[in-house]
């Protein structure tokens, strides 16, 4: 069917839905997950609540504080999203966009307290 319809790639719905729910299963406290670079990095979408050990702190300070490899590429806070440095100080409220490989992303949502598997 491919051939004849003359697709470069083909989607299979029933596929999609079961890796969006392998994905939730995988990090059930993050909001959206992207796999890249052949699944070896995720991209996990988390929410600072008020309780959150992340909220009010600089991306420095946190770089200071947990030994896990990531990188916080992306927040969105108030409908406007930011590509931030070390200075920026996350707050309660805000979506953060987190890289790092599957394993870092796990010890890092222990570390701070949040259900990882």
């Amino acid at each position: 069917m491919k051939q004849y319809l003359d697709l470069s790639v083909a989607l299979t719905p029933e596929k999609l839905v079961a890796k969006e729910i392998y994905d939730n299963l995988r990090y059930p406290s993050s909001v959206k997950v992207e796999s890249f670079s052949n699944r070896a990095l995720d991209i996990v979408e988390l929410h600072i609540g008020e309780s959150s050990p992340f909220a009010g702190i600089t991306l420095m300070e946190l770089r200071k504080q947990y030994t896990e490899s990531f990188l916080v590429c992306c927040v969105l806070r108030d409908g406007n999203v930011f590509i931030p440095d070390g200075n920026f100080r996350l707050e309660a409220g805000d979506k953060i966009g987190l890289t790092a490989s599957r394993s870092e992303i796990h010890k890092l949502l222990k570390s701070i307290g949040l259900p990882s598997k």
